[in-house]
């Protein structure tokens, strides 16, 4: 099955609510405010959306800033059932794709800056390596597939908005999905470290 707009499974939603619906409006008008008023909500479920789609990244802020950016310049660009956080989020995952696909042009992986703090009470450079390996791990994965799988694995994103923002019917979502884990718990399964920092907490 083809892959589906974002805004066509925003627009079989229910109702927004009449604070969304006015957002919206302000930001079709291309209203700074209302971008601040999206940045004051969502900036740090944006930057926590780039960094776990990405890894540790030192464009992490230009690809943050650049998100809001494009969320002024396409604001025309909404409907009227669009919810403002799912559009936010589309944009999100359309900045982490570029960078992507920049890093495999560049064919050199950027790893430095400060990695997630490993399980609680473990400090030893096991768990720190376990780390730094999934991200390579993510960096060796289809874009198709590692962006739902950060989505739904790293970030905690509801299946239904996973497909918003990733612009997917949940056929498409859910066959990405799968194969996204059958790779993930086959190099996992020698990884305990890794296991025990990521949990596992989130089914997809």
């Amino acid at each position: 099955m083809k892959s589906v707009p974002s805004h066509a499974i925003a627009d079989s939603a229910p109702e927004l609510a009449a604070d969304d619906r006015a957002l919206v409006a302000r930001l079709r008008q291309r209203d700074p405010t209302a971008v601040a008023e999206l940045f004051d909500g969502h900036a740090r479920q944006v930057r926590g959306l780039l960094a776990r789609i990405l890894g540790p990244d030192q464009e992490l802020d230009d690809l943050f800033q650049e998100v809001f950016m494009r969320a002024l310049a396409r604001g025309p660009s909404l409907t009227g059932q669009s919810a403002p956080r799912a559009w936010l989020y589309g944009i999100a995952v359309h900045v982490a794709r570029e960078q992507i696909t920049r890093r495999r042009r560049r064919r050199w992986l950027r790893l430095p800056g400060r990695l997630p703090d490993p399980p609680a009470g473990e400090t030893d450079w096991d768990a720190r390596a376990a780390v730094r390996g999934f991200y390579l791990f993510l960096d060796g994965m289809p874009a198709d597939e590692r962006i739902p799988f950060a989505l739904r694995k790293l970030a905690g994103l509801g299946l239904e908005e996973t497909a918003a923002v990733s612009g997917l019917s949940f056929s498409t979502l859910r066959r990405r999905l799968a194969r996204a884990e059958s790779r993930f718990d086959g190099w996992l399964a020698d990884r305990p470290a890794l296991a025990r920092w990521l949990g596992d907490e989130t089914e997809i």
